[in-house]
């Protein structure tokens, strides 16, 4: 039983394997249940769908669900490794510009 996200500072890198075959929605079990506005409005903002299965993902798909995962806790500081590699550029601007207005906020 993995606590996936739980750490009190977030990474999100391009060498964090997530290949098991395992649904997102299972691998965000706890974390949705303390933060589901934050879940919500990242998994719109990146395009997840919470039923995809990690085995089958593309690379850009992997690194949405990577960055879910890094980013649903709030955080004081967070680690980013390659944020935007394997992103397409309409995902890639999303991302930036929250990143930017979650540092504004705080």
């Amino acid at each position: 039983d993995c606590d996936w996200g739980m750490r009190t500072i977030p990474f999100a890198g391009a060498a964090v394997p997530l290949m098991a075959d395992i649904p997102v929605w299972k691998m965000m079990e706890k974390l949705q249940k303390t933060y589901p506005e934050r879940r919500d409005e990242i998994v719109e903002m990146l395009g997840i769908d919470l039923n995809w299965r990690m085995h089958q993902l593309s690379d850009g798909q992997r690194r949405r669900v990577q960055l879910l995962i890094g980013l649903i806790r709030p955080f004081k500081v967070l680690l980013l490794d390659e944020v935007t590699t394997s992103l397409d550029v309409c995902v890639r601007q999303d991302l930036l510009q929250w990143l930017v207005r979650e540092s504004e906020e705080r």
